[in-house]
């Protein structure tokens, strides 16, 4: 029931924090807000260990929607804050809105808070179902891992190809990363799977278990 504009930049929130909790384990759960001065006052996603999910938007009565309204248009000026929290002392990590969106800023979130280099993709679509509109969205996020140090130093040099140094490698599979359409994140019929190798074959692919997502909320009734 938001304006059109509203929820697309609400799914393209809902789509990074699913990628963010991708690696949640036990009890954690993940909160995405966004605070701003424009129309779009706040927004917050949820998400868990257990892949429950809810999004919520406070639009300001007084909008005019307008379904090409931009990022910056919709939330003026404001941050985005991220918390993180698995049953120890939370962490949360709060940046500025930079760029032109919402996947623009969680990237400059990554590259100069977290010092860790990343690319995301984020693609939202609908179309008109009968009377009703079905929204789908998808995404891509790319981390560069460390090479060494941690338990992941074997896993890491493992995947030097040629003697490609790993800065090499990074820009290459980031290019690669670009190219995606936003055709192919909203395909139904393209497997995250099938785009994976589409993407990455020469590099070999590794699929996990697949983590199922639904709508879910920690609140009781009498909360």
């Amino acid at each position: 029931q938001y304006p059109a504009s509203v929820s697309r930049l609400l799914a393209e929130l809902i789509v990074l924090s699913a990628m963010l909790a991708a690696n949640l384990k036990g009890k954690g759960i993940l909160t995405v807000q966004l605070k701003g001065d424009g129309p779009v006052r706040f927004m917050v996603v949820d998400a868990d260990a257990k892949g429950e999910m809810r999004g919520y938007a406070d639009v300001s009565p007084d909008y005019k929607p307008n379904a090409r309204d931009t990022f910056r248009k919709l939330v003026g000026n404001g941050y985005l804050a991220i918390t993180l929290d698995q049953g120890k002392e939370p962490y949360q990590g709060i940046v500025e809105f930079t760029g032109k969106s919402l996947t623009e800023t969680l990237q400059h979130y990554f590259t100069n808070s977290e010092q860790t280099a990343v690319r995301v993709r984020v693609a939202v679509g609908s179309e008109k179902k009968g009377k009703k509109k079905q929204w789908s969205a998808g995404g891509i996020l790319l981390q560069h891992v460390p090479t060494l140090g941690g338990n992941r130093a074997t896993h890491s040099d493992s995947v030097h190809f040629d003697g490609e140094p790993p800065e090499e490698q990074w820009n290459r599979v980031s290019i690669f990363t670009d190219t995606v359409r936003d055709e192919e994140l909203l395909d139904p019929f393209l497997s995250p799977q099938q785009l994976l190798m589409r993407l990455f074959n020469e590099d070999g692919v590794w699929v996990y278990k697949a983590s199922e997502l639904h709508v879910g909320c920690r609140c009781s009734r009498g909360k």
